[in-house]
């Protein structure tokens, strides 16, 4: 299985997300069909990731300037499949992940001395982030 089974509920909070979220708010029952759904596409998204597991080529990035040094070393045969585009769409999207951390998130120099206190550190700056995005998925709150 892909992960843990068990949900979690909370990260850095000691109340649960549910907690913040009314009642009758329309994204309960959104995230109930959510969970019901996703439990029934359970095994064949398993099987889906077990048979992509065995399918897939490691990725390597394609030099621009081809004229210079002999070419690129990724040839034709790598870029033809529709899964290099998509591979490079995903990275670019990873790519600006790390690239708010590190001007955004003030990460591009660790100013912590130690593993875990760096770790800390960049597990807060990639909560922050989420926090970041959150913000722009939400509904703005009607003025009362």
């Amino acid at each position: 299985m892909r992960g843990q089974e068990k949900k979690q509920t909370s990260m850095l909070v000691l109340r649960s997300p549910e907690d913040f979220v009314p009642k009758q708010h329309p994204i309960r029952r959104i995230k109930k069909m959510a969970d019901e759904i996703l439990q029934s596409l359970s095994p064949t998204l398993e099987a889906m990731y077990r048979r992509s597991l065995q399918e897939a080529r490691r990725h390597a990035a394609r030099r621009q300037n081809l004229e210079r040094n002999g070419g690129s070393a990724v040839d034709g045969r790598t870029t033809r499949p529709g899964g290099y585009v998509v591979s490079q769409r995903i990275r670019k999207r990873v790519e600006e992940i790390f690239g708010w951390g590190k001007t955004v998130g003030n990460f591009r120099k660790t100013r912590l001395v130690g593993l875990a206190k760096n770790k800390l550190a960049g597990f807060m700056v990639g909560a922050a982030y989420n926090l970041v995005r959150l913000a722009k998925l939400l509904p703005l709150p009607e003025p009362a």
